[in-house]
């Protein structure tokens, strides 16, 4: 279970997402953290479908980035 100061870590930290995400950041339309589950929502299917391609690497790098395995699966929709 991801606590309180975890959960401010990952929210603060989401800023970097667009980074890791390059060009496909553009079509991000909203982004939420709970319990582990990092939640995209599109507004492109063919962004959709390129980042369920990256998933696994997309979640080891953020897990990088935070110094934590704080994100254990990331949905895309």
């Amino acid at each position: 279970r991801v606590d309180r100061r975890q959960r401010q870590m990952c929210i603060r930290d989401r800023g970097h997402l667009p980074i890791l995400l390059g060009s496909l950041s553009r079509w991000v339309g909203e982004t939420r953290i709970d319990d582990g589950v990092l939640r995209i929502r599109t507004t492109s299917p063919i962004a959709r479908q390129e980042l369920n391609l990256r998933l696994n690497t997309l979640r080891q790098q953020l897990n990088s980035h935070l110094q934590a395995e704080l994100i254990r699966i990331i949905q895309v929709y």
